[in-house]
């Protein structure tokens, strides 16, 4: 490890640590901010907690809001090989939590971690134990929901039916 990577991981652990110490304090408040879990997630990322402390965090964060993707993808990044999981592990857990959440909202939460673990390595680099059918199905479902007006939603699921390489790209961005 370089130098300049050891400096950079001890300014983030302090930061980190004083992160902690204010969550902690919040979590004692009546209501707390729809990012509150989110933040933590993320501090519990950067200090490394362990799996225990880690599943902690997100298990409260799923009773607060079971429905709230965030936490869905944030576990899903902490279970990349490159963090804390073991090859294939984040595939496993999308596969689970969409299979628990069933129907047409499970297969719209799958294909919702596959695109945002995405955002951290282009898949089809990579040895993935994806379902593909199913994220065509999610996006599928996704495409047509009924919005008021065009979002980024709808204009990145476009993009990301031109990374996945499907022979038959449906949709355009908008």
């Amino acid at each position: 490890m370089s130098l300049a990577t050891i400096c950079i991981l001890k300014g983030f652990s302090k930061k980190g640590v004083k992160a902690e110490a204010i969550l902690n304090q919040a979590e004692k408040l009546k209501y707390t901010c729809p990012f509150y879990w989110t933040v933590y997630q993320t501090t519990a990322l950067g200090l490394r907690f362990d799996r225990a402390r880690y599943e902690n965090i997100y298990s409260k964060a799923i009773a607060a809001e079971p429905c709230n993707y965030i936490y869905f993808f944030q576990k899903a990044k902490y279970l990349l090989n490159r963090w804390f999981g073991e090859d294939g592990e984040w595939e496993r857990f999308a596969l689970t939590v969409a299979d628990s959440t069933g129907g047409e909202k499970g297969d719209i939460l799958y294909a919702r971690i596959v695109w945002y673990i995405m955002t951290y390595f282009d898949l089809r680099d990579h040895n993935t134990r994806i379902n593909w059918d199913r994220v065509q199905r999610g996006f599928d479902l996704i495409h047509n929901i009924k919005q008021p007006e065009p979002n980024q939603e709808h204009k990145d699921t476009g993009i990301v039916y031109s990374l996945i390489n499907f022979k038959d790209v449906k949709y355009q961005a908008i």
